[in-house]
């Protein structure tokens, strides 16, 4: 939740982006990656026929995550020991993902729970959140606010109220970017109108901060480790100390799925299998970390490497798989407080943890 006490001092992988960035401008059409190059190929419509793998589940995500559980599932063949052929549609932000799913044309998604889903699902349009994606953890640093390191070796920025008159970069007004910075802001007695707000992508951030156009950024990994091997940015304050314990993504679904209980089911079942392994690679002791990195590096864009994957801040995330419902509740309280959000969504009607409840007792009778 936001914490607006624990926020006054000072978040992917990767991603992820998972703190994905959202965007209001029209969706263009959704690619499948090829795997091992990265490149786009035209996507799969929504009635394609399963490829002879398995039932076929097409998942969209946003161009270069990292390498996510559900990239895990997928490089260590969990979805297809459930007879799953999971496509992976890649989209360009996560605002995108709400129309291709309410259409069918996806199955499901990942995506920061930003103020366009709670205001889908207030207008009735059906989704079901089942799965964590991210949290903002103690310690985590997947995510959060970086900044010029002149601005930090000057002596300029000592404490976020020198934001005062800055530039700061976020993804898009009314998501987790904008969120965690307008908080920070606030936190420190500023607001949105003491700063200046530019809207840009990832990538377009680091070019904005070597070219000194901006001071700050919130950002995500890989964006972040890139950043810094070049020495264009430092971390100041990550988005765990901005607000703790926060959902900060989401694994969705369409109610047509959900609504198939057993293929959803095993679906969730080699996600949560993903994101055990995820986890014990990525925490403090690197089980099996290099098989892991190798499992998904297919599915990545060819400009990642082996290296980069390793050294990027992980993602922090519920063993379990479990969504915190409350923490999405507060969310859109903010949303709503700021504009963003008019009528507010049953949060309640939209999180289902059976899944990965389910998944949890079947692999603990293993």
């Amino acid at each position: 939740m936001h914490n607006t006490g624990g926020r006054s001092i000072l978040f992917l992988m990767a991603f992820v982006a998972f703190v994905l960035g959202c965007s209001t401008a029209p969706p263009p059409a959704p690619t499948a990656a090829t795997p091992g190059t990265g490149a786009p190929t035209p996507a799969p419509t929504a009635a394609a026929a399963a490829t002879g793998n398995g039932t076929p589940i097409k998942i969209g995500l946003v161009t270069g995550t990292g390498a996510t559980p559900v990239y895990v599932a997928a490089g260590r063949g969990y979805y297809q020991q459930q007879g799953l052929d999971v496509q992976f549609v890649n989209v360009s932000s996560g605002a995108e993902l709400l129309p291709l799913m309410a259409s069918n044309q996806l199955d499901g998604g990942i995506s920061s729970p930003a103020a366009a889903l709670y205001n889908a699902i207030a207008t009735n349009v059906k989704l079901k959140v089942v799965a964590d994606a991210g949290k903002q953890l103690p310690g985590a640093w997947w995510g959060g606010l970086v900044v010029r390191p002149d601005l930090l070796d000057s002596g300029a920025l000592t404490s976020p109220a020198d934001l005062k008159g800055k530039t700061i970069a976020v993804t898009a007004p009314g998501v987790g970017t904008y969120m965690n910075v307008v908080s920070l802001l606030e936190a420190n007695g500023l607001s949105d109108k003491d700063v200046n707000i530019t809207y840009l992508n990832f990538a377009d951030m680091l070019s904005a901060l070597a070219s000194q156009k901006i001071d700050a950024a919130d950002m995500v990994e890989p964006s972040i480790t890139q950043g810094e091997a070049t020495s264009v940015v430092k971390r100041w304050v990550s988005n765990a100390e901005i607000a703790p314990g926060e959902q900060e993504a989401v694994l969705m679904i369409t109610p047509q799925l959900a609504g198939n209980g057993d293929v959803a089911d095993r679906f969730l079942l080699a996600y949560v299998q993903g994101l055990r392994d995820y986890v014990a690679a990525f925490g403090p002791q690197h089980t099996d970390q290099t098989n892991v990195i190798s499992s998904v590096m297919p599915m990545l864009p060819s400009a990642y490497t082996p290296d980069l994957v390793s050294k990027v801040k992980p993602l922090a995330l519920d063993a379990d798989g479990l969504v915190d419902a409350e923490s999405l509740k507060h969310q859109q309280d903010w949303y709503i407080a700021h504009g963003f959000v008019k009528t507010a969504a049953n949060v309640d009607e939209v999180v289902d943890n059976s899944f990965v409840q389910h998944a949890k007792s079947t692999l603990a009778a293993r």
